[in-house]
């Protein structure tokens, strides 16, 4: 159980990583003023820029939980 405890969260971790990076360069380059005139004159460009911050906060989260999964897996001991 703790090997696939640690494994897992390790994978989340990883995965929750990525997503957010992805979102966080997406959310920056719509933060400069060209992208947030950008976003006032365009719905889809909006819609990508609340895209990239669901990307960017869902991505945190998912890195969180899998940082605490991963400490707890290296934490716990083996259950006989």
């Amino acid at each position: 159980m703790r090997s696939v405890l640690l494994a897992f969260g390790i994978i989340l971790l990883v995965a929750g990583g990525l997503l957010f990076m992805m979102g966080y360069s997406g959310v920056q380059e719509y933060q400069t003023t060209l992208g947030q005139i950008g976003r006032a004159f365009s719905h889809s460009a909006q819609q990508e820029y609340q895209m990239y911050m669901l990307m960017e906060t869902g991505g945190g989260i998912i890195a969180l939980v899998g940082f605490v999964l991963s400490i707890a897996g290296a934490v716990t001991g083996k259950k006989a």
